[in-house]
């Protein structure tokens, strides 16, 4: 069963590194994921470590580019369209509508656009791109600027424009 598993691993990292010229996964704390008695044994048999030390590897083999994503971006519960930010939503919602724009989402592919936006995000910051402002902190409630104690990703001009280029490619 191991083999099978890391046969598939090394094949389904192997078309994402090939197919992709960047790679970002979610860094998930499988730790505390594995603490659900009910989801402990699907998570381990799934292999998440194994299947993203693969990627990282083959990524650069390849010349390609890989970047994990913080465990703490609201992925799944961030509209891609507006940025609006739910609450609340259990692990059973899985087709949810945003209350400013109606926009009706599935659940991982909703959390696969931000994935995305908020890793283009933090590889131009890798890349000594400016995203933070010039001069200091803002001041008020100015807009398009972030605060100093903003992360890129927290940053809603930098997602703004991180979305329409994933809606544009």
């Amino acid at each position: 069963m191991s083999r099978a598993r890391r046969d598939y691993h090394h094949k389904q990292a192997l078309n994402l590194v090939r197919d992709n010229q960047a790679v970002y996964v979610e860094d998930l704390y499988i730790v505390g994921m594995v603490r659900n008695r009910r989801l402990a044994r699907v998570i381990y048999d799934a292999g998440w470590a194994q299947f993203l030390r693969l990627i990282e590897e083959k990524a650069e083999r390849y010349g390609r580019t890989q970047h994990k994503v913080s465990r703490w971006l609201p992925s799944s519960k961030t509209c891609s369209a507006c940025g609006h930010v739910m609450d609340t939503m259990p692990l059973k919602v899985r087709d949810w509508v945003c209350a400013v724009r109606g926009v009706a989402h599935d659940r991982d592919h909703n959390a696969a656009i931000n994935i995305l936006a908020a890793g283009r995000v933090e590889r131009q910051n890798a890349w000594g791109a400016s995203v933070r402002p010039p001069s200091g902190e803002a001041q008020g409630d100015e807009p398009g600027s972030i605060r100093r104690d903003m992360t890129a990703w927290e940053s809603p001009a930098l997602w703004r424009g991180a979305r329409q280029q994933v809606w544009s490619s």
